[in-house]
């Protein structure tokens, strides 16, 4: 009985183990993209992407507690967190060039990075805004596994998020 247990558990161990090098060989980047024509002039978009404060307007993530410093737009601009759910991490402007681009880092404590960058094409009677994201989850061998589902995921998000930018500008 006690050997058929230590083989079951060897078992195991070895199933586990294998998971394990198999998520260290992974992939642990993954990338989003989404764009959307809005019916106004550039710089009535790039109001709200380039200030924190106003991420709350259009963001889904605006029911995080967060902090954002001051001044809360332009490049610098950060926003802090500290959440029981998602941990802690931030959110920092490192270009802003009104009204055409915007770039951020977002880091957290679980060393995952994630770049982002909002391009502004103005059109004769609109704005295509892009917005693209490209993560990197660190060597968590766990996340490999995740990699692939996070870049679809997170470009669901970004198309709510710009949608309901979309409403917030014509508000």
């Amino acid at each position: 009985m006690k050997a058929r247990l230590a083989k079951i558990f060897g078992a195991i161990a070895v199933m586990l183990i294998v998971l394990l090098l198999l998520g260290f060989l992974m992939p642990s980047s993954w990338s989003a993209e989404s764009s959307l024509e809005i019916e106004t002039d550039a710089t009535d978009i790039f109001t709200y992407l380039n200030d924190l404060e106003k991420w709350d307007e259009w963001t889904i993530w605006s029911d995080i507690d967060s902090e954002v410093t001051d001044p809360s737009h332009g490049e610098g601009a950060t926003r802090q967190w500290d959440d029981e759910n998602i941990g802690s991490g931030r959110i920092l402007i490192v270009q802003s060039d009104p009204p055409e681009t915007l770039k951020y880092l977002i880091t957290n404590n679980s060393g995952a990075r994630v770049s982002g960058e909002f391009i502004l094409t103005g059109l004769p009677k609109s704005t295509r805004i892009t917005w693209t994201e490209k993560g990197d989850l660190g060597k968590n061998p766990l996340m490999g596994y995740l990699a692939k589902r996070i870049g679809a995921s997170q470009a669901e998000q970004m198309d709510i998020g710009l949608e309901q930018l979309k409403a917030r500008v014509f508000d």
